[in-house]
């Protein structure tokens, strides 16, 4: 028995060194990148924070994650895309059988549902040849989704930046790379803000609902 324990012991020390080796080497590779400012269109990513309500707040929505949990979203040409789930409740591994969805909505109506929610939006320059490489994807995306939604798989925030990296936006990463800085919107978004504050870029803040405690 205890030569079992050590062992777990030593195996589950050697799976966190490794996890955190590969957290630490992505997200210095991502805050090394430079963004080349061309002044030629732009693209706004929206994280919207995970929240608990709070006893009689008349916003009962409940919030995947909890805390934790939130939204990444990205903006083209006034039009939000998205990826999420059908349905609760959510895989906890990847399935055959997609519980997911790729959306595509107006930011009027995306306005509409977050006025309560508090956002972090970040202004992206890009070039028109990046922007078209990403709406097109996005809009494949939203006909054939591309993968599931799972707790120990690719969710929101790994779609998100995937698409960036996909688009030549940001360098190539690894599969492993991108999984590593997109566990949870809440780590990959303080990743980014301190990213676009270092190459300057526009970020625009808009506090939630009081009666929400958010993270």
């Amino acid at each position: 028995m205890k030569k079992f324990l050590v062992g777990l012991f030593i195996s589950l020390s050697a799976i966190f060194l490794f996890a955190f080796a590969s957290y630490n080497f992505s997200r210095n590779a991502l805050l090394s990148q430079k963004i080349k400012n061309t002044n030629e269109t732009e693209i706004i990513v929206h994280f919207t924070h995970g929240s608990v309500t709070q006893k009689g707040c008349s916003d009962k929505r409940s919030s995947l994650g909890g805390k934790w949990g939130g939204h990444v979203a990205i903006e083209i040409d006034g039009f939000i895309y998205g990826f999420g789930r059908r349905k609760n409740p959510v895989h906890i591994f990847p399935s055959k059988n997609y519980n997911a969805i790729f959306t595509k909505e107006s930011r009027k109506n995306w306005e509409g549902y977050s006025v309560n929610d508090k956002i972090t939006d970040i202004i992206l320059p890009i070039t028109n040849e990046q922007k078209y490489n990403l709406k097109n994807l996005c809009e494949q995306y939203c006909d054939n989704t591309p993968y599931d939604y799972a707790t120990f798989g690719k969710r929101c925030t790994y779609s998100a930046y995937s698409l960036l990296v996909s688009s030549k936006i940001f360098k190539p990463q690894s599969e492993l790379s991108i999984h590593s800085i997109t566990a949870y919107p809440a780590l990959f978004r303080k990743i980014f803000v301190e990213w676009a504050q270092e190459n300057n870029l526009k970020i625009v803040r808009k506090e939630g609902i009081a009666c929400r405690e958010w993270e």
